[in-house]
């Protein structure tokens, strides 16, 4: 059996994983996850080649005599220069107008005095890649989602990229904002990082967005396509209340039977949303008219979207 999963070597052969996953009684949809998994990690070719920033495990397989799980790993990845999916993200406010969400900062990030709080995107600069910084509480994840050479993909699928997100220290700094306006009408999904759970919530009402593609109504699957004329546009809603974590998105998408039985993917994150602080956590309250970030103070404010503090 160990040599069926040396990583030096090609994968295993399909029906070798679904028979040792019947073995250690996997349910239908652990082996649908491990299924997925074996796809992504076919060995570099015309399709897939390696990349340092995507690391899956393939394959969750026990040593049945031992009882010990035992991991196969290979960096690879759907190159986006060569998928035919194209999304665009936007990250973590609401679109047109949004006064709420605030924002905050590991440890090994950035001193708050490296931003310009007197400015409202300021918040998407805190939490670039980059920067590093992530929201308190709830946040707002919207993904664009076109094709490209002619093509019209099929959505067939969003979820998490793990089964449950990582857990990350508490922030060493909270970037506090109130206030709002009216609501944005968006396809939105319910993310729930404490659970974890990622739900469809259908159509939320309020003004469509100038210069905004009409809002997607159909479910996930098969009457959900894009392409390069008829994009779609979601928004996924991250929240936490009770832990802080660093997670991503798998979008699953098909195409004129080109993924050949396995799932085409896109990995779109890491994104980061605190919501527990420790007795280190500074607050600060920007004043957009003062261009400041104002006096550092602890950190009593419920997360954004959480129960208030009694």
């Amino acid at each position: 059996m160990s040599s069926a999963f040396d990583v030096s070597g090609p994968r295993p052969a399909q029906e070798t994983v679904i028979g040792l996953a019947d073995a250690l009684g996997y349910t239908e949809s652990e082996k649908r996850e491990l299924l997925l998994l074996w796809g992504q990690a076919s060995p570099p070719g015309p399709r897939t080649r390696l990349h340092r920033t995507h690391v899956y495990a393939v394959a969750l397989l026990g040593a049945l005599a031992a009882g010990s799980l035992v991991f196969w790993l290979l960096s690879a990845t759907d190159d986006p220069e060569e998928g035919p999916l194209v999304v665009t993200a936007k990250w973590p406010t609401v679109k047109e107008c949004d006064g709420a969400t605030s924002v905050a900062m590991p440890d090994e990030g950035k001193a708050i005095t490296a931003f310009d709080p007197s400015q409202q995107d300021f918040r998407s600069v805190v939490t670039t890649p980059d920067n590093g910084g992530g929201t308190w509480g709830s946040g707002h994840l919207y993904l664009d989602m076109a094709a490209k050479d002619g093509k019209t993909l099929t959505i067939d699928e969003i979820h998490l990229s793990t089964r449950v997100p990582k857990r990350i220290s508490p922030p060493a700094w909270v970037a506090l904002t109130a206030g709002g306006c009216g609501g944005v009408q968006d396809r939105v999904f319910d993310l729930d990082l404490d659970k974890p759970s990622l739900v469809d919530k259908g159509i939320e009402e309020g003004e469509l967005a100038e210069d905004s593609p009409p809002v997607p109504t159909n479910p996930l699957g098969s009457s959900f396509t894009v392409s390069a004329k008829d994009p779609a546009v979601i928004r996924v809603d991250a929240s936490a209340c009770r832990g802080n974590y660093e997670w991503s998105l798998v979008i699953e998408y098909s195409y004129d039977g080109a993924n050949d039985g396995h799932p085409l993917t896109r990995t779109i994150g890491p994104f980061k949303t605190f919501s527990v602080a420790d007795q280190k956590t500074i607050a600060y309250t920007p004043n957009m008219r003062s261009k400041g970030a104002g006096s550092p103070t602890p950190i009593t404010d419920s997360p954004t979207g959480c129960p208030v503090k009694s």
